[in-house]
């Protein structure tokens, strides 16, 4: 950080090639046997560190010195975790070829890495953008699928330009974990789990797919569409003009909801020109902040079935 290059996420010595990731608690390295695919391991190395801080976190908690012999009983999942990931790795292996993460690799050479950029996924996406800003909208899990890092930390950090207004929790899976409170779950397309999350939205990486059982999100679409004719300089404005309104839609609901009882007149200038899938957001985020409203929102969202 001193030389002003930025933070170490790898290094490389005669005999190993080391992955890092790092926090402001834990350090984890993974040495690697030079060869190796380290990009397939980055996600395994990222779940180690998950575990170690969720741990440490609930250590802290509890006491003032730290006594290292409590992450003992870490190690046995931790190498269950490892050789778990090794196996999936030799299948990997196999497969490389004909899963065409050799091809995908080439899309991102001289890119700049780990950088958000819409118009890279306006190219790389032809279609299904809309339905996964509908879905990150709704907070609902998604499933990234993907065997290059690079290209997988490009493509979140380019998702997360969508929804600027909220921070993206990242599950980076080697194993299946329960997709409930997640917004992004992130594996490899080699695990064996993947059809375990056949129920929620898909990016996937390998095939430049987006797949997902929304059957419509006619506003999220119109909004990809408008970015990809707008200026660069002012997509930004765009994205954050159509989220504000959301919010303030959000907002108004709320104060309806307080009301003993809610007109017709009142209803019908809520709707406005809200469109379908942005009313379902509106009813979402009010519904998970204040559920006491539960029975309002059941009668609301009734009236303009």
């Amino acid at each position: 950080n001193d030389l002003n290059i930025g933070e170490l996420s790898s290094f490389s010595t005669k005999r190993s090639n080391l992955v890092i990731a790092g926090s402001d608690y834990v350090f984890s390295v993974l040495a690697i046997e030079k060869g190796i695919n380290t990009e397939f391991w980055y996600p395994t190395l990222l779940r180690v560190q998950q575990i170690v801080e969720e741990q440490y976190n609930q250590y802290r908690k509890d006491e003032t010195i730290i006594n290292t012999t409590v992450f003992e009983k870490l190690k046995p999942k931790l190498r269950q975790l490892i050789l778990s990931n090794s196996n999936t790795f030799n299948d990997f292996l196999q497969d490389m070829k004909s899963s065409g993460a050799n091809q995908i690799a080439s899309v991102v050479i001289d890119d700049k890495y780990k950088e958000g950029d819409l118009e890279f996924l306006f190219h790389y996406f032809s279609e299904g953008l809309g339905k996964l800003v509908y879905a990150l909208l709704l907070e609902e899990p998604v499933l990234i699928v993907g065997d290059i890092k690079d290209l997988v930390q490009k493509v979140v950090a380019s998702i997360e330009l969508l929804v600027p207004h909220r921070l993206l929790l990242k599950d980076y899976a080697v194993e299946y974990t329960d997709p409930v409170g997640k917004d992004l779950i992130i594996c490899s397309s080699q695990v064996n789990f993947l059809n375990d999350y056949k129920d929620i939205t898909k990016v996937d990486l390998v095939n430049r797919k987006i797949a997902s059982t929304i059957k419509g999100a006619p506003s999220a679409d119109n909004l990809i569409y408008t970015l990809k004719i707008t200026p660069i300089a002012q997509v930004d404005t765009v994205i954050h003009r159509y989220v504000g309104k959301l919010i303030a839609k959000t907002g108004k609901l709320m104060e309806l909801c307080q009301k003993e009882i809610i007109s017709k007149e009142e209803i019908l200038k809520f709707r406005g020109d809200l469109k379908v899938d942005e009313l379902n957001v509106v009813i979402s985020k009010v519904r998970k902040s204040a559920p006491q409203f539960e029975d309002k929102l059941f009668h609301f969202a009734r009236s303009f079935a």
